[in-house]
């Protein structure tokens, strides 16, 4: 009997070519564009959910002087939480940087990112090694780790570990010691290239300098009330005793002055985090919502179209059933075939929709730089996919399937057939069809128009024509000659050295107080010479 469904399921889709293709193709693009806007939602809520026990590891942020709330935390945070040994199981630093510059052979190579780490980072992140152990990458100075892109841009095809490399402006050496592959992983801790942290430890014990990211994680059972109320006490019997002030704690606790830590859970950060000097970028939970109705939309669209194509070829139809239930053929029979045939037809359509989203992805990688993993590692939206398939081919089958095996035969063959549906119901799902697509393309031109006005938003300065050159600390007693001969360039019509910018991602402050001032201000400073503001 399968068999039989089988052979006139296809007759009927190989004999009506145009119909076949027009529909299978329909639904094969909406369902592609869903499950390309489905992964890239998978992608941003899985945030950090790839490290071994991240449900247990949380950041350490820290705020004070009524500054902001920063993601960095003080040197030494990570003596105290080893020595408190209350609830932790391990915790790490992170010193970022940027502009590296490595030498293989006389060959230079610049690397964007760089974090300086403790030997312990590798312990605690359980990044994907390709070369080399984790346990023994960082354990011993001189030793570095790479990426698996810088590996390829440094080695090229050949391996790297046990490679020596000539980091920085001292050429100082250091031994491949592992190679991480992270194309894959959606985190915020991205790196080209991997150092110890040693170099950048200076000793400090301030409170009030925030400049290495702080990790750690928590012994199994320990909750966050636990962990909150340790940095509480934390707060009250070592950082206030420092602060030199004459308040007591509970004046002190909730003013201006006061100094306080903002505790993260790791796989929070991407979406909840309101802090500044963040390593990365972060999301936002509405974008995402956004997605998630803009694919159920397309879906909709989609499976409309193909429910109302299905039902108005139906009519055909109406001769052939009076002639098979002549024949004898049952009305279950006639059920079954017109839902098979349907169900077939959308289940093709879902695999053309797989060969798809390969094609889609490329696309959407190009723009924006995000690559995703295909459908072989994602069997929750395969199996998404194919329910989803399985009940439009449902949906659009019910009408013929009872609508039309319920005529009398006699009555069927004698007249010119049979309306093809329901025209209340199909106009109906016409105009819902409509009336989403209007909407989707309101809402394009609404963001691309938002888009335009942050892209084209005025910054309070002429950025035209304007160039940033990085590093120049490098070129050490000869940077105002290097100003000076940019300066006697017909094309330059302002040079200006500074210490930071303003988009940059670290902070100077300093306290000001005049005489007539009761108290002092703390303020955001930004060094440069006589031509800062005309440059």
């Amino acid at each position: 009997m399968l068999l039989n469904y089988i052979k006139i399921a296809f007759r009927n889709i190989l004999r009506e070519k145009t119909y076949t293709t027009i529909n299978v193709l329909g639904l094969a693009i909406g369902i592609a564009a869903s499950i390309v806007i489905l992964m890239h939602i998978q992608n941003e809520t899985g945030y950090e959910s790839h490290f071994k026990d991240s449900d247990r590891i949380h950041r350490v942020g820290v705020g004070f002087m009524n500054l902001g709330k920063f993601a960095n935390a003080p040197e030494h945070l990570k003596d105290v939480l080893d020595e408190s040994g209350s609830g932790f199981e391990m915790s790490t630093r992170i010193r970022r940087a940027s502009d590296l510059r490595v030498f293989n052979n006389n060959s230079l190579f610049i690397q964007p990112i760089v974090f300086r780490v403790d030997s312990n980072y590798f312990h605690l992140f359980s990044h994907h090694f390709v070369e080399g152990d984790y346990t023994t990458a960082l354990s011993e100075p001189g030793s570095v780790v790479l990426s698996l892109e810088s590996a390829r841009k440094i080695f090229g095809s050949e391996d790297a570990l046990g490679r020596t490399l000539l980091v920085g402006k001292e050429r100082e050496a250091f031994i491949v010691r592992g190679v991480v592959d992270q194309r894959y992983d959606k985190t915020q801790l991205t790196s080209d290239i991997w150092l110890p942290i040693y170099s950048e430890l200076r000793g400090s014990t301030s409170w009030t300098s925030a400049s290495f990211y702080t990790y750690f994680k928590a012994e199994e059972g320990q909750t966050n009330e636990n962990i909150d109320a340790y940095f509480e006490r934390l707060r009250k019997e070592v950082v206030f005793p420092s602060s030199n002030t004459t308040q007591s704690f509970e004046e002190w606790k909730d003013g201006e002055s006061a100094f306080r830590f903002y505790i993260t859970p790791i796989e929070d950060i991407h979406f909840s985090s309101e802090l500044s000097f963040e390593l990365a970028a972060g999301g936002n939970m509405n974008v995402i919502y956004i997605y998630s109705i803009v694919a159920l939309l397309i879906l909709f669209i989609a499976a409309i179209n193909f429910i109302n194509l299905t039902t108005a070829r139906s009519a055909r139809r109406a001769r052939e059933v009076g002639i098979r239930k002549t024949f004898g053929t049952s009305k279950s029979m006639l059920i079954q075939q017109f839902l098979f045939e349907s169900v077939a037809l959308s289940l093709i359509s879902m695999i053309f929709s797989f060969g798809l989203v390969e094609v889609f992805l490329v696309v959407f990688e190009n723009l924006t730089g995000s690559v995703l993993i295909g459908l072989g590692s994602r069997m929750p939206i395969v199996l998404y996919t194919i329910g989803v398939s399985v009940l439009v081919g449902v949906l659009s089958g019910i009408y013929p399937s009872f609508y039309l095996t319920s005529f009398k035969p006699a009555d069927v063959l004698k007249s010119k057939g049979v309306r093809g549906g329901s025209i209340t119901s199909r106009n109906i799902l016409v105009a819902f069809q409509f009336t989403i697509s209007i909407v989707l393309i309101i809402s394009s031109l609404f963001i691309y128009n938002q888009l335009d006005y942050l892209k084209n938003k005025d910054l309070g300065f002429n950025d035209e024509h304007v160039v940033v050159v990085s590093n120049l600390s490098e070129l050490d007693q000869n940077q105002d000659v290097f100003k000076q001969t940019l300066d006697d360039k017909s094309y330059v019509e302002n040079s200006s050295v500074v210490t930071r910018l303003p988009a940059g991602n670290t902070m100077l402050i300093t306290s000001f107080q005049a005489k007539y001032m009761e108290e002092s201000k703390n303020l955001n400073v930004f060094s440069g010479d006589h031509q800062l503001v005309s440059t």
